[in-house]
């Protein structure tokens, strides 16, 4: 019978699972993990739509489904997610990149492509997936990007993505507390650091809190402590005249207003907003 059921008609009854478990979108999740089991295409999935399932393609689907509904994110069961218009490889070791993210790149390069001199280096911290630092290198072919995590695994996904992008960065292995670099290193920082109060981590979606590496949500008891632990070693490495890009909590913009007025070194802060109209990135100039 298993053999005997059309792709549509069991799209159709996985769709019906995954909306019932609460799943967001389940239509499109069905959609988009037959076409990652299957290994076909959109088009190539409503052109064959009538086909039978076969006995082998469902037992992989199965296990597929199971993951899902037991809200093991997406990202984490096709191994990819898009950002900036290319698929990056994610796995557990890695938050996954978010559409919000992409705020952070256009906003830095943008910068960057403004500044009178080309060249120069571009700090990425915390770089996970290294979905931030390859976008950077690809977009801005004249600078040199460094790529740090404290965590081995996720570099090693981070080079990866560099490679399957070709793109050109530096991976370096260091505790955000004690960055290894020399004074003024860097024109641009860019940084989707932790930034959810530890409280409120059990509270989030089932995919993020039982799911996403804790080291990459946590950023202490208000959200902000993790910012201001490292913040000495990001002024150090920033040179004077250089921008400072960085994702922050919808609730934290009044925070980040009054720590970089108590820094007369830094001007022009400006809390920017998200797709969904909340304040999400802050950029600010060392002068």
């Amino acid at each position: 019978m298993v053999a005997t059921l059309a792709l549509h008609a069991y799209h159709g009854r996985l769709a019906a699972r995954f909306a019932a478990a609460g799943i967001e979108d389940a239509d499109g999740e069905a959609r988009l993990l037959l076409c990652h089991v299957l290994g076909c295409s959109f088009s190539r999935f409503f052109l064959e739509a009538d086909r039978p399932v076969g006995a082998a393609e469902y037992r992989v689907l199965e296990e597929a489904a199971r993951r899902r509904l037991d809200r093991e994110p997406l990202a984490y069961i096709l191994g990819s997610r898009e950002f900036y218009g290319r698929d990056f490889t994610v796995t557990p070791a890695v938050l996954i990149p978010r559409p919000e993210t992409e705020l952070l790149v256009e906003q830095a390069v943008a910068w960057w492509r403004a500044m009178p001199a080309a060249g120069g280096r571009i700090l990425d911290c915390g770089t996970g997936s290294g979905a931030i630092a390859v976008t950077l290198a690809l977009e801005l072919a004249a600078c040199s990007v460094y790529a740090v995590d404290v965590a081995a695994d996720a570099l090693a996904v981070a080079a990866g993505n560099a490679r399957r992008h070709r793109a050109e960065i530096v991976p370096v292995r260091a505790d955000l507390r004690r960055l290894p670099f020399a004074a003024g290193a860097f024109r641009c920082i860019v940084a989707n650091l932790p930034y959810i109060p530890s409280g409120e981590i059990a509270g989030l979606m089932p995919e993020v809190a039982g799911f996403e590496p804790r080291l990459a949500l946590d950023g202490g008891p208000t959200g902000t402590e993790l910012f201001s632990e490292i913040f000495p070693g990001l002024d150090a490495a920033l040179v004077g005249g250089g921008g400072m890009f960085f994702e922050i909590g919808h609730d934290q913009e009044d925070f980040f207003h009054g720590f970089f007025r108590a820094r007369p070194g830094y001007h022009a802060c400006r809390v920017l907003r998200d797709y969904a109209g909340l304040p999400r990135l802050v950029q600010v100039l060392k002068r």
